[in-house]
């Protein structure tokens, strides 16, 4: 194959395997992701493609978001009851013999959208970002509020159930609101650096993409390892609930008449869920009961991370001209 025959195949497929290889690492050095968490070196990037996003964003963009309080509040509402008790009675329904499945999939749906990769990967959809950082700051924040009541309301004999508030504020904070804090008070006087490196901007936030999956996998293979069977079912299921996540959230944006940027946002923010969250609470309240409800959320977390890789990418194929030729 030629030169430019190898950089047509790397253009078209270039992430796609990025993808692969970095899931395929994932399970071959676990001890890698250790290291980095054990430094905080994924915060730093996930902080890095903040930083990113401030230094690239309209200010105005992401006032004219915040007032959108009827999307913003159907939106966080959606995905805060609405999927969660979907997914108690789906599940309940087609497996009521397996407690566990049903335990892990509704905590799993109750929780949060993600802090990072659904940011990223609708910067990546060239997605309305803005968008997507409001339904990450507020739904993070209202979760920590509706978490307890829609899991004792829908899991029998669920105990007081804490969301730590201050630890998930705090982690908005650092990773999410100071990076893009900075990053916006530096638009101005960097504006013809920006310029010059958006090329490199939106390979770095590429990048981050692939480390949230590395992380991902060789946070979890030994735990999906240690399940056995249990993992074969959880997977299927993982993948089968957030395509239909996926496909709830994009007829809600077309209900909405969104337009295709801020559909690409809510589809895909919308349907990710936060693991971090969902392991605190099930390690105070269901680990002795139920430990292997755990499973359910790591396998929706890997399923997400990767599927929706490829559903940002077919996003961005489908975007209009105009906002199709933004870096």
């Amino acid at each position: 194959m030629t030169s430019e025959t190898w950089k047509g195949v790397l253009a078209h497929y270039g992430f796609p395997l990025g993808v692969v290889a970095a899931a395929a690492l994932g399970l071959a050095i676990p001890q890698v992701g250790e290291f980095g968490r054990a430094y905080n070196l994924f915060t730093v990037a996930i902080a890095g493609a903040f930083l990113v996003s401030g230094l690239t964003l309209n200010t105005s963009d992401l006032v004219r978001e915040l007032r959108s309080v009827r999307l913003v509040g159907i939106a966080v509402a959606f995905s805060l009851v609405v999927m969660p008790v979907l997914a108690y009675f789906m599940v309940h329904a087609v497996a009521p013999d397996r407690p566990a499945l049903v335990i892990g999939m509704t905590l799993i749906a109750a929780a949060p959208v993600t802090v990072a990769s659904g940011t990223v990967m609708t910067a990546m959809a060239l997605g309305n970002v803005p968008l997507s950082l409001v339904l990450c700051v507020v739904g993070n924040v209202a979760g920590v509020f509706t978490i307890p009541v829609v899991l004792n309301l829908l899991i029998e004999g669920t105990q007081a159930v804490e969301v730590p508030i201050a630890d998930t504020i705090a982690n908005l904070a650092m990773v999410v609101l100071l990076p893009l804090a900075v990053g916006q008070i530096l638009q101005r006087p960097f504006k013809a650096w920006v310029q010059r490196h958006r090329k490199a901007l939106k390979l770095y936030s590429q990048f981050v993409v692939l480390t949230i999956i590395f992380n991902a996998v060789t946070a979890s293979a030994s735990r999906i390892g240690a399940a056995g069977l249990f993992s074969l079912v959880a997977f299927p299921a993982s993948f089968l609930l957030h395509g239909l996540f996926l496909a709830m959230n994009l007829g809600l944006a077309r209900l909405l008449r969104l337009d295709p940027a801020s559909t690409a946002a809510l589809t895909i923010h919308n349907s990710q869920k936060t693991l971090t969250i969902s392991y605190v609470v099930w390690a105070q309240t269901f680990a002795a009961a139920a430990p292997l409800a755990i499973i359910p959320c790591i396998t929706y977390h890997l399923t997400q991370t990767i599927v929706d890789t490829f559903v940002a990418q077919a996003f961005r194929r489908r975007m209009p001209v105009e906002e199709n030729a933004q870096p």
